[in-house]
């Protein structure tokens, strides 16, 4: 989906970034505040988070159909 130059230095980051998220859960900073609203319709998204990459990932895709997924450096 990316142009080889830009994967390294993107697992870079995301591993820099997962490694400070799960700093700061072990740290009691995990909580998300969600309007109120959101949240009745949502109960869970505030809580379970874990796989909140992976499901944004597959909204993604799923919002291009059959077509597939093009970095938009490619296009």
């Amino acid at each position: 989906m990316l142009r080889q130059p830009f994967i390294e230095p993107l697992q870079r980051h995301l591993a820099r970034v997962k490694l400070q998220h799960e700093e700061d859960v072990r740290a009691g900073h995990g909580a998300v505040y969600l309007p109120y609203t959101l949240e009745r319709k949502y109960p869970a998204a505030a809580t379970d988070c874990a796989d909140l990459a992976t499901t944004m990932i597959y909204t993604h895709v799923l919002n291009k159909g059959g077509k597939g997924v093009k970095s938009p450096l490619e296009l």
